[in-house]
């Protein structure tokens, strides 16, 4: 399992919120995480 620096889980983040990936499995691969990471940076920001 890869993990994030924060300041790359911050660009996930934002990157997600702007709408810049139709979904959370194509930004996991962006990100080089899988798609259940995801999910876990995303929960970590609410």
């Amino acid at each position: 399992m890869h993990k994030l620096k924060p300041d790359q889980a911050e660009a996930l983040r934002q990157a997600w919120k702007e709408g810049k990936y139709p979904s959370k499995m194509a930004l996991g691969k962006a990100f080089g995480i899988s798609r259940q990471a995801v999910y876990r940076y995303l929960q970590v920001s609410e």
